[in-house]
């Protein structure tokens, strides 16, 4: 989509499968892929073939996706004892 085409999602009640993609930052298959998967936000269908999103839907299956990352155990570590790690594993390898 160009910024010419650019919707504001905060207007609309329901959106197409194309806005959404672009405002999850995903293509439009991954969004297919999801719904045939039974994954992703839920969705309607007006038909056999145009398939829409209501916003307040989109965002409350956004909010259950939102969980703070866990911090990885090197990160925990502070830089000195890494470079100290470091250091005892080329000793060891000179051994």
């Amino acid at each position: 989509m160009t910024e010419g085409h650019i919707v504001d999602t905060q207007e609309k009640a329901r959106l197409r499968a194309v806005e959404v993609s672009y405002w999850l930052g995903v293509s439009r298959s991954t969004l297919a892929k999801w719904r045939m998967n039974g994954n992703g936000p839920p969705y309607h269908r007006l038909g056999p073939r145009l398939v829409y999103y209501k916003r307040s839907e989109v965002e409350s299956w956004l909010d259950s996706c939102d969980q703070p990352a866990k911090p990885s155990k090197a990160a925990a570590k502070p830089p000195a004892a890494l470079l100290a790690t470091k250091k005892s594993k080329r000793d060891d390898h000179r051994s």
